[in-house]
């Protein structure tokens, strides 16, 4: 499962007073994670956001920050 911050979402002059997930994400990992917990959580952020539920619960998280145009391509060849 893929979640995170879009690149326009981060960087100079994007501070945010909550560094969790944004929008809905932190009920969408929720939810699937109650239909199935063995999920790989793969992070795409400029900025460190706080995950402490998701530490808690999933058992594999990536951090692969913001990849570029490439990301899709480049990330399972690395990581598998």
């Amino acid at each position: 499962m893929v979640l995170g911050e879009l690149g326009h979402q981060s960087g100079e002059g994007r501070s945010r007073a909550d560094i969790g997930l944004p929008g809905l994400q932190q009920e969408l990992l929720e939810a699937v994670h109650a239909v199935n917990p063995n999920i790989v959580l793969v992070l795409m952020n400029g900025r460190p956001l706080t995950i402490q539920w998701a530490s808690e619960k999933i058992p594999a998280i990536l951090t692969a920050w913001h990849g570029g145009s490439r990301a899709g391509e480049t990330l399972p060849r690395r990581h598998v």
